[in-house]
């Protein structure tokens, strides 16, 4: 089997962790490459539901499940992940590998993360999750951030925790014991996972000749480069960061598996141009349990975005797409379609300006008005459900490999 990598095509939510976890078993290792916990895989299948947000979720078949360093990790969630997981019958310290330069995630970055939103005017929050992943990433960038591969050595970690709290002393108050306990903290930590850490090179050459998944984290709309910026996370999300976010740069990808919900759903502030606040929006928000995995905060609602989504499979490079939820629109008897957007057509605008002021225009499509959770094959699909799904595909150019009807892990249609 040939690598590929899986991505999200909207802003995140579109149900990744339910495809990682249905395409695993074909792979040999499933790797993270960005991100942090704000990152919510739900998996269902033997009447479990199973969540994470940190440990890949090809860890449910078995698989080595890699976190590598283009990740910023929380110890305190991946410990309790952990946890969780061996409380369930899977086994962590088989399955799970650590890229040792992976940044870490302090207690200090969140405080940072909530106190920065708090100060921010109602116009301008990002509806950050307050995890502390963005100011980790920033660290990161500017040089001052901790990795796990130097937590060993006392006295540079403790140069290291001192500096970062000294560089913030003008945002938060803090004392010499948080200082302390920052680093008994990670002490305790590295301990805990010494056994899983490994070199991202050294792992990739021990590796070489076995087949790669590549699990991406929210979505493209949400890249920090090619997203609707500045209402973006802080990583880039984009199909090619698979290799920086890795370190595995032998393994050559044959496939890019396009995650899209049937409609468009966005979590927190930013833009969001087929956001329906009537009686569709609301349906689709109920039918759909749009709730999010890790925040718990209910998803804005709208019909399918056309002109987002063939911009997200253009930058991704997307070769096959997944559509997940079509069952969510079963009861439809119409369905809007965004085709286009005043004044830009059908070109994605960039600046904050434009995507402020996007106004999207539909069709509409003829729903099924049928149910399409019990269907098993693709031909038994209702014809209007198949005439939605061939459409999508002509207007991105990207076939429809996988059709998603149901939250159980079996609920899929390979669309031959």
């Amino acid at each position: 089997m040939e690598s590929a990598v899986v991505v999200g095509l909207q802003w995140g939510d579109e149900g990744k962790g339910k495809i990682v976890d249905y395409l695993s078993p074909n792979y040999d290792i499933i790797a993270r490459f960005q991100g942090g916990n704000n990152a919510g895989h739900t998996i269902m299948f033997n009447g479990q539901t199973y969540k994470l947000s940190l440990v890949p979720s090809g860890i449910f078949c078995g698989k080595i499940a890699y976190i590598g360093p283009g990740v910023v990790l929380d110890p305190s969630v991946l410990l309790s992940e952990m946890e969780y997981l061996k409380d369930m019958g899977f086994d962590t310290k088989k399955y799970l590998k650590i890229a040792k330069n992976t940044h870490v995630i302090l207690e200090l970055h969140k405080k940072l993360d909530a106190r920065n939103e708090e100060c921010i005017t109602n116009t301008k929050k990002i509806g950050t999750t307050k995890r502390g992943i963005g100011f980790a990433y920033q660290d990161k960038v500017a040089r001052r951030g901790i990795r796990i591969c130097d937590i060993p050595n006392t006295e540079l970690l403790t140069q290291a925790v001192e500096n970062l709290y000294n560089h913030n002393e003008c945002f938060i108050n803090f004392t010499q014991e948080d200082i302390v306990t920052t680093i008994d903290s990670l002490k305790i930590f590295y301990g805990k996972v010494k056994d899983l850490l490994v070199h991202p090179v050294e792992f990739m050459n021990a590796n070489i000749g076995k087949s790669v998944l590549f699990e991406g984290a929210q979505g493209i709309l949400l890249d920090i480069t090619f997203g609707t910026y500045p209402y973006v996370t802080s990583s880039n999300t984009v199909s090619g960061q698979c290799y920086a976010g890795s370190g595995f740069g032998k393994i050559q990808n044959k496939k890019v598996f396009g995650i899209v919900k049937a409609y468009s759903t966005r979590v927190g502030e930013g833009p969001f141009p087929t956001e329906d606040f009537d009686i569709l929006g609301q349906s689709l928000q109920a039918q759909g349990k749009e709730i999010g995995t890790i925040t718990q905060r209910k998803r804005r609602c709208g019909p399918l975005d056309l002109v987002a989504l063939k911009y997200a499979c253009d930058v991704s490079g997307a070769t096959d797409l997944i559509l997940t939820k079509i069952d969510v629109l079963d009861d439809l008897s119409e369905i809007p379609l965004c085709v286009e957007y005043e004044s830009f057509g059908k070109v994605f605008p960039l600046s904050i300006q434009d995507q402020a002021q996007i106004k999207p225009k539909y069709i509409t499509m003829k729903g099924w008005n049928a149910k399409t959770s019990d269907v098993k094959d693709y031909q038994s699909l209702p014809s209007n459900t198949k005439k939605y799904i061939e459409y999508i595909e002509n207007y991105t150019g990207v076939n429809v490999t996988l059709v998603s009807n149901g939250p159980d892990r079996n609920s899929i249609i390979l669309k031959k």
